[in-house]
């Protein structure tokens, strides 16, 4: 027999056996899930409050006078001339008076450039602290399916942090009012400290220790095994 075919049973077995073991731990998973009562789909329950911060979203804007957001699109439009088919709040003029600090009007940019540097300050922290990712070593360890999925959620984290810097650059020279950017810059550390609250205090049990990672590979015929720790430790 060739060592070919050999290296084609070999790796054919191995397939067998981590497709086995991977059917093997999900059903241990489900079977975990369903004695301690944890949903599957547990990690989606955050995405309710997102219609309600779109709304705070969208409701600022038009107060502050910005009609580029997603509910010009939402709002049903007049078959007759094209317009709205009700009338926006509008701007509400008391923001122009209602400033701190160096930012006495809430409907005008910020000349200085501290509260779009903020911004971004805020955004690359946000992305930093409250969006943990795999790392690429990690991400390669998985199957097929979710290791793409991990990877794409690391190069969404990537072009976060390339993005972050764009908006706080765009909101400058675009000179986005002070109250948009007020708002925008106080919900993302509240938020921020809320889940560093919870994380502190709430949830006090320390996490298990991960196991350490531990792969089994069969050698290929004529291939030398690799030095074992104790060997390692000598060196």
């Amino acid at each position: 027999m060739r060592a070919e075919e050999v290296e084609a049973r070999i790796q054919m077995k191995s397939d067998e056996v981590s497709k086995r073991l991977f059917k093997q731990m999900n059903q241990k998973t489900t079977a975990l899930r369903k004695e301690w009562g944890v949903s599957r789909w547990y990690h989606l329950v955050s995405w309710v409050q997102m219609p309600i911060w779109l709304c705070f979203m969208e409701g600022i804007r038009n107060i502050c006078g910005i009609n580029m957001g997603l509910l010009r699109y939402l709002i049903p439009m007049s078959s007759k001339d094209g317009v709205p088919s009700f009338e926006l709040p509008g701007v509400e003029p008391s923001l122009a008076t209602e400033g701190a600090l160096w930012f006495p009007d809430l409907l005008a940019g910020d000349p200085t450039g501290l509260l779009p540097a903020m911004l971004g300050l805020t955004i690359l922290t946000n992305v930093s602290i409250g969006f943990p990712t795999p790392t690429a070593a990690e991400a390669s360890d998985k199957k097929d399916l979710s290791m793409y999925i991990t990877t794409a959620v690391i190069g969404m984290k990537k072009f976060l942090f390339i993005l972050a810097p764009y908006i706080a650059f765009s909101a400058w020279m675009s000179s986005m009012p002070a109250g948009m950017m007020l708002y925008w810059i106080t919900s993302t550390n509240t938020a921020m400290l809320q889940n560093w609250f919870y994380n502190r205090f709430l949830f006090v049990n320390k996490p298990l220790e991960a196991l350490p990672r531990m792969h089994v590979r069969a050698l290929k015929p004529g291939e030398t095994p690799p030095p074992t720790k104790a060997l390692l430790a000598r060196k």
